[in-house]
Parts: C-alpha cells; sequence; structure tokens
C-alpha cells in the first residue's frame, strides 16, 4: 500500500529536499508535520529543524500514489525544485537516504442540516437539461447574491439554480427577495467575511464542493460557481461537451484552473474527484479547495482518463484577464464582445469587489435607493492637474477636502479620476502619467468605507440606468474656491478659468475660508441635485477630522499596494 515520493521545497531562505513516504488515503497535499528519519543531507541543504528533529511543510498539490517519482506536470511547473534531484526527462528522482514519514491527524467531516430539504429543491429547480446552477454564500455576501441573481439569473430568465447558505441569516434574506436559497450550515464563521486563505475561508470554499457532490450523486449536471460573477451572456450554449467530466474556468498562476466557476457532469470520474476532494478536507483543516481540485485533476487525468476542458479565456474571463491585462477601470474602457461571464477574483476584501464592479456598472442593487433616490444630493469634483511627485498627495487633500465639504452640506460625494502611478496595476503601469485611474487603482475601499461611513459613489454613477434623469440632468456648472498652495504656483497656472462658472476666494486670502463663507457661496446652488467643482486642490476647508482623515487616506494606499 505504501509508496515512496520525493519532494523538493524551497521556503524562503529554506531549501529542504525529502522523500515522502504515506497511506495511500493521505496522498492529498495537505499539511503534514514531517519526522526526519534520515538527515544525512540536512547540512547540504541548510534543513532547519525544530522540535527534535521536526519540520513543518506545505505539500503543493497531490502527488502521484501508484508512482515512485512526482509527476511530471508537478516537476515541470514547480520551478524551486532543486536541479540536483530532477532527472533528463523531468522527474524526481527517489533515493532511500531521505525517508520521512508523514503524520496526519483526520478532522470530523462537516455536518450538512437540512439535507433532505435541498434535495427536494434541487428536483424542483433542475433545469430541463438536468442542470442546476449551485452558488454558496455567508451573509456578509448577501448583497453579492442579490447582485449576481438580477445582473444575470433574472436578466437572462435563468431559474435553474440554487443559493445554498452558510447561515440562516443570508437564507432569510435572500428568501424576502423571492430568491431560492437554503440553509445547509449552520456555520457561525458564516455571518461575516472571512480573510483570504484563513481556516474559516477555507472552510467555506469546501461548502461548495459538499454541494455539489450531492447534486452529482443525485444524476444531475451542476454549474457550480462562486458569487463574484456577472453574466454578459447566457453562458448555458457555451458549456457543452459530449465527453468531459468536468468544463472549468482558466485561472492565472500556477493553479490553472478555477475552483470557482465550473461544470460537473454526472459521469463516474467527476463523482471520484469530489469525493477525493471531501476526502482530503476531512484530513486538514488547513487544506484549499482550489490546490486540492487542480491536483487531484492532475493525478486523476494521468492516471483514470478523467477529461477537463478549459473554457476560452477571452469568452470566460477571470479578474485579472478582464480588468488589469484588460486595462479596463471604468464601464467605457474597452468593451468586451466576446466576454459571457467576468469573475471578480483577484482581488482582496467585499468592498474592494463591490466598488470594481460598480465602475463597470456590473451593479445593479439598489438597496435603501443607494441609485434611485430622488431625494439624495451630491457633489462631484475633477483631477485635472499633474503635480508631478506631489501628485499623490495633491489629490489626497484633494479627497479630504471633498469629504469635509460633504459633510458640510449633507451630500455625497461622487468620486472623480485620479491620476495612474505607482499602482500594481498593468493598466497604471503602461501608461505614463495618466489621469484615467479609479479611485480602487490607489485605496483600499475597505478604509475609505470606514472614512466616509460609505458616502460616497462611484464616479460613474451618473451613468448608471437607475439614477433618475432628474438628477442625471440637473448639475451645477464647475464652480472653483480659489486656494494658494505652496510651491505649486506654476502648475495652478495651468488652469482653464474658462471652464469655471463661478470662483470664489476668502476674505482672508490665502488663508482657507470660513465654514460660514463655504455655506453662504453655495447656498444659491442648494436647488441643484449635484454640485460640481472644477476641483479642489489645496486649504479649502478645516476640520478636528483633517488630521485623522489625510492619515487614514495614507493608510488605505499602503493598503492597496501590498
Amino acid at each position: 500500500m505504501h509508496k515512496i515520493i520525493k519532494l523538493a521545497m524551497s521556503i524562503s531562505v529554506i531549501s529542504v529536499i525529502i522523500l515522502v513516504s504515506f497511506d495511500r488515503e493521505l496522498n492529498l497535499g495537505l499539511n503534514y508535520r514531517m519526522e526526519c528519519l534520515d538527515c544525512d543531507l540536512r547540512k547540504k541543504y541548510q534543513i532547519q529543524t525544530v522540535e527534535k528533529e521536526k519540520v513543518f511543510l506545505k505539500l503543493p498539490a497531490p502527488f502521484n500514489q501508484t508512482s515512485t517519482v512526482l509527476p511530471q506536470v508537478v516537476a515541470r511547473n514547480f520551478s524551486w525544485i532543486h536541479p540536483e534531484v530532477i532527472s533528463e526527462n523531468g522527474f524526481v528522482k527517489c533515493t532511500e537516504k531521505m525517508n520521512m514519514k508523514i503524520k496526519a491527524k483526520k478532522h470530523p467531516p462537516i455536518e450538512m442540516i437540512n439535507s433532505e430539504q435541498f434535495k427536494d429543491i434541487l428536483r424542483d429547480k433542475v433545469g430541463e437539461n438536468g442542470v442546476i446552477i449551485i452558488v454558496t454564500v455567508d451573509y456578509s455576501y448577501t448583497d453579492m447574491a442579490l447582485n449576481l441573481f438580477e445582473t444575470s439569473f433574472l436578466r437572462f430568465n435563468i431559474p435553474n439554480y440554487i443559493f445554498v447558505c452558510s447561515h440562516p441569516l443570508a437564507t432569510r434574506t435572500l428568501l424576502a427577495y423571492n430568491i431560492t436559497a437554503v440553509t445547509l450550515w449552520n456555520d457561525q464563521a458564516g455571518v461575516k467575511a472571512s480573510e483570504f486563505q484563513s481556516q474559516t475561508f477555507r472552510q467555506k470554499a469546501r461548502y461548495k464542493t459538499m454541494a455539489a457532490s450531492v447534486v452529482l450523486e443525485m444524476g444531475y449536471s451542476v454549474l457550480l460557481m462562486d458569487v463574484d460573477i456577472v453574466f454578459l451572456k447566457n453562458p448555458f450554449p457555451y458549456l457543452r461537451c459530449n465527453s468531459c467530466d468536468i468544463i472549468i474556468q482558466a485561472e492565472s498562476g500556477f493553479f490553472t484552473r478555477n475552483s470557482g466557476f465550473y461544470m460537473a457532469f454526472p459521469t463516474t470520474m467527476a463523482k471520484k474527484l469530489h469525493f477525493l476532494m471531501l476526502k482530503s478536507y476531512n484530513l486538514s483543516p488547513e487544506f484549499s479547495d482550489q490546490p486540492c481540485m487542480n491536483g487531484l485533476m492532475n493525478i486523476l487525468e494521468e492516471q483514470d482518463g478523467f477529461k477537463v476542458e478549459i473554457l476560452d479565456q477571452e469568452q470566460f474571463q477571470n479578474g485579472e484577464r478582464y480588468f488589469d491585462k484588460g486595462k479596463r477601470m471604468f464601464a467605457s474602457d474597452n468593451p468586451c464582445k466576446d466576454c459571457i461571464i467576468v469573475h471578480n477574483n483577484n482581488i482582496l476584501y467585499h468592498a474592494n469587489k463591490v466598488y470594481r464592479f460598480k465602475e463597470h456598472l456590473f451593479w445593479m442593487l439598489d438597496q435603501n435607493g443607494y441609485y434611485s433616490n430622488p431625494g439624495t444630493t451630491y457633489i462631484m469634483y475633477g483631477n485635472p492637474l499633474d503635480f508631478d511627485t506631489d501628485t499623490r498627495q495633491m489629490e489626497d487633500i484633494a479627497l479630504k477636502n471633498a469629504i469635509l465639504l460633504g459633510e458640510l452640506l449633507g451630500r455625497i460625494v461622487i468620486l472623480p479620476k485620479f491620476y495612474c502611478f505607482l499602482c500594481p496595476y498593468t493598466y497604471c503601469t503602461e501608461v505614463e502619467r495618466s489621469g484615467e485611474c479609479n479611485a480602487q487603482a490607489h485605496y483600499d475601499m475597505t478604509i475609505l468605507d470606514s472614512i466616509t461611513l460609505g458616502k460616497y459613489r462611484e464616479h460613474v454613477f451618473l451613468k448608471h440606468p437607475k439614477v433618475p434623469l432628474k438628477i442625471k440632468n440637473s448639475i451645477s456648472k464647475p464652480l472653483l474656491i480659489r486656494t494658494k498652495i505652496s510651491n505649486q504656483e506654476s502648475v495652478m497656472e495651468q488652469m482653464n478659468f474658462t471652464e469655471v462658472h463661478h470662483v470664489f476666494m476668502s476674505r482672508n486670502f490665502p488663508l482657507a475660508p470660513t465654514r460660514t463663507e463655504l455655506k453662504r457661496w453655495l447656498k444659491e446652488f442648494d436647488h441643484f441635485p449635484v454640485i460640481k467643482f472644477h476641483s479642489l486642490y489645496g486649504d479649502i476647508i478645516n476640520s478636528n477630522r483633517t488630521i485623522e482623515i489625510l492619515s487614514q487616506l495614507t493608510l488605505a494606499l499602503k493598503n492597496v499596494r501590498t
């Protein structure tokens, strides 16, 4: 039963070359404690040991349990494998000197509740073609679920879906909108969002596999998808394969197939894949679904004839391909005629996902009249000037002014475009000092939410179809509050005053205007739903929150660049 495999790894400055011996059932790429039985090569490869010759390593993927070598695909893709242990044909050599044992502790399976109710709903909702869409959702992402329903299922008249929820609060929220949902887990971690790759994040990801496995065992096909997806066309005509076990979206990086969007057919091999994934989850709470799925598919393809088809990357785009490599900051950038779905992944945190969808008009959720309230009023402004190395600071100050003016006037801030440089996006690195970035290119929107209490709107807000025409068609002409900016007089001279309808200047210029002056100046524009400012550079408005806001914007800036 036991087979011997050697695994070579490099972790930061530690180079480790080992041979792994393990049972077939444990061959699932988990986090294990490995006990060195023969460490003759410790000095040569600088193997560091802790706790009396024990080291902690993470296996990258499930490995071949019937061969004495790692599969060639693993050796080829993991560039960190030490060249001394790779043979000419690309396989990793085995030597008895590097024998190690795996000690794995089994973990009890996660209990599914309401499984019979789930099966009854499945029978009722499954499509004529025997396909059901399964989307797992926790309470913190119910807004994403509502948006997915409106932008995709409702828009394309797709009734064969079920939202499976990890907490009753999520289910109740969706049922209130007459959306089909069922609670399959009563997980307290399902109330709030989980940090990416945290233990609770990985646990939630496993729920997808559990739900999909039930569907397959009932003899139906399952389109399993993450909640952060939008359909631009009905995908079903493009999800056909007569001889496949799985059709799956491509992904960036090492794990080339995305476990967040795939169609599995009720074949023996597709059922086996999901069974093995669930088996692995029960062995370790540290195991992620995407590495697990990719590794197991590699094994099953090589050994058992598992058939997988990767969807066209131009039609089924992930977040990196669509937003970053596609150089799309706003809804009007590079329209994609071939796109069928857009997966809003490759970005951290719920607020950033939502904001990115909003800037591309992929967000239709109108909770609390976010778009449609005719009584809400706004201010908007631009960032037309390039201050060279001071641009970032000047735009921070302008945003601070906008936030404080919004608070003073009881209006919501519509964000401008920002200058695009020093941010981690392909668009920014290829376009020299362009003023065409959205706020999320520079700021962590989670922090901006906390600064403004959500009282801001995306740059393309006024283009949204749910914003009333009364608001869209009632924007003041551009106003300017004149300020003096030290060492920037030459830049300020570039300002085109012909675009400005009215210029205001404090009685104590060059000092900032008082709050009383600001209110008096802007009172005559109260009847406009949108007051438009040419720009908001300089010392326009001060408050006891000034330092707090600027420091928080600095923090938001740092977070988005890490």
